[in-house]
């Protein structure tokens, strides 16, 4: 997911990912002017960032990436270079799972297990899909092979090619050979 400001770019924008972290202690960005409800922390702390600099922060909001994604207590770290999404806190605010794959990640509402968002690997560090403008939010899969595959309950080779016929939708079956689920369980 990106998020366009305003500054810093002679082309007129930079695009700030939103990486997804296990390790991170709060939900963190550095820029001020996408928070709602802007305020001031109540105690001032110091965090440490990247670079090994202590940093005040003194500043958080909220911000909503759809009706489904609301990232409270944000810190707003004016030093940061990325926009930092705490796993723990998302899960326990939502209310949702977080699955990593090899390369990619979902995350799901736990009650209906409807996905509210996604993401892929991206050197080395997960970055959640989308766009974020304004309060609007839009995660795209690009190949259903896998997604189908999944809520099928993970058929065959064989069965996939069947239905694949039957509803004349084309699939990736290269992409079904690399299946977690199915290696696992045989």
């Amino acid at each position: 997911m990106h998020i366009r400001s305003p500054h810093n770019n002679m082309a007129g924008n930079v695009e700030i990912q939103w990486i997804l972290d296990i390790g991170a202690s709060h939900y963190m960005t550095p820029l001020i002017n996408i928070l709602r409800d802007s305020r001031r922390v109540e105690k001032p702390f110091h965090i440490i960032v990247p670079n090994g600099n202590y940093v005040l922060v003194d500043k958080m909001g909220d911000i909503s990436l759809d009706q489904n994604i609301k990232l409270i207590n944000m810190l707003h770290v004016p030093d940061f270079r990325c926009n930092l999404i705490r796993i723990h806190k998302l899960t326990c605010d939502l209310n949702c799972l977080v699955t990593y794959q090899s390369n990619s990640c979902v995350i799901q509402d736990r009650a209906s297990k409807r996905m509210i968002g996604s993401g892929n690997l991206h050197e080395g560090v997960y970055v959640l899909k989308g766009e974020v403008n304004g309060a609007t939010f839009a995660a795209a899969q690009r190949d259903n092979t896998i997604l189908w595959h999944s809520r099928m309950r993970h058929p065959s080779d064989q069965a996939l090619r069947h239905i694949s016929q039957i509803v004349n939708c084309k699939f990736n079956f290269n992409d079904v050979a690399c299946c977690d689920i199915c290696h696992r369980s045989k």
